[in-house]
């Protein structure tokens, strides 16, 4: 996949559903300093972390990744979205 067709995914989950991007790309620094993967796929800008607004589940938004060929992991304080491995 690539970076445009992730982020134009991503466009159609934050149209279908109440959430803010709380991070996306990061230099390996970033990822670093953050506790993140060595293999991170948001070194590739091919991951964004989210937040829900009130009102939204992470069911929904789940289905609707699966949906469009994205994964979905929650982890604690947020909802990581990628591309599949």
């Amino acid at each position: 996949m690539t970076v445009g067709d992730f982020a134009e995914r991503v466009a159609v989950l934050a149209i279908r559903h109440k959430f803010s991007v709380i991070s996306w790309g990061r230099s390996e620094t970033r990822n670093r300093n953050v506790g993140g993967e060595e293999d991170s796929l948001h070194r590739l800008f091919l991951a964004v972390d989210v937040v829900l607004d009130p009102g939204e589940t992470v069911a929904t938004l789940a289905a609707s990744a699966k949906r469009i060929g994205l994964q979905l992991i929650e982890k604690p304080g947020s909802i990581h979205i990628q591309a599949p491995r």
